[in-house]
C-alpha cells in the first residue's frame, strides 16, 4: 500500500537505491552491484549491498571507465536470483529514491521479468535529479558529481551503489532543507508517482 501523499517528509522512511550494471539497457545488460540506503530526513536506519555475478562478462571498457567492477571482483558473488528477494524485503513500506530513479528502477524490473517475478510497483517515486531542479535551480548541471560538490555534501567515490546510493540520499536531503524553508513538506510536493 502507498503511503498517502499528504504526510509529511519527516514521518516516512526512503530508501535510495542505485544499481551498476555490464551496460546501459535494462532490457539487455545486467546488474553488477544492488545497493541502498535506508533513512528517514534525520538519520540513516540501515544499508544493503551486494555485488552480483551477472551472466554475461563485464564489458573490460565499461569497468574501466565507470565502476571499477571486473568480472574477477563478482566471480564469487550471489546471481541476482540469489539476492533480489532480500533487497526486495529491504525495500518494503518505503518511497523508492534514485538519481535518475527510473535507469535504476528499469534494471531491477528487468531482473524480476527475467526471473518471471512481479514488477516493481506499488511504490512512491522520487527523482533527484527533478528535486535537485526545483530546489537548486542554478546548479551548473544535474549530475550527481556535479550536485555533491556544488552542494558541498560529504563524499568523494563514484559509480559505486553503495556510494552513490548515500549521495543520492544525502542530495534529497539538502533539497528537503532547501524546499522546506517556507513550512512543511509533504511527500506529494517530491514524489513522481
Amino acid at each position: 500500500m502507498k503511503i498517502a501523499l499528504e504526510t509529511s517528509v519527516h514521518a516516512v522512511e526512503f530508501v535510495s537505491f542505485d544499481v551498476e550494471t555490464t551496460g546501459l539497457s535494462g532490457n539487455n545488460d545486467h546488474i553488477v552491484d544492488l545497493a541502498g540506503v535506508r533513512a528517514t530526513v534525520q538519520e540513516n536506519k540501515d544499508t544493503f549491498q551486494t555485488l552480483v555475478k551477472p551472466p554475461v562478462s563485464i564489458s573490460q571498457d565499461l569497468s574501466d571507465r565507470v565502476h571499477g567492477i571486473t568480472d574477477e571482483m563478482v566471480s564469487r558473488s550471489p546471481p541476482i536470483e540469489e539476492c533480489m528477494f532480500e533487497f526486495l524485503d529491504f525495500i518494503q513500506g518505503s518511497i523508492l529514491v534514485g538519481h535518475n530513479v527510473f535507469f535504476d528502477l528499469s534494471f531491477v524490473n528487468s531482473a524480476l521479468a527475467r526471473m518471471q517475478e512481479p514488477l516493481l510497483e506499488g511504490f512512491h517515486l522520487i527523482d533527484t535529479v527533478k528535486v535537485a531542479q526545483k530546489a537548486f535551480p542554478k546548479a551548473p548541471n544535474y549530475k550527481l558529481e556535479t550536485l555533491v560538490e556544488y552542494l558541498q555534501l560529504k563524499g568523494s567515490l563514484f559509480h559505486r551503489a553503495l556510494e552513490d546510493s548515500q549521495h543520492a540520499m544525502n542530495l534529497l536531503r539538502k533539497c528537503i532543507d532547501e524546499l522546506g524553508i517556507m513550512g512543511e513538506l509533504s511527500i506529494k510536493e517530491i514524489v513522481l508517482q
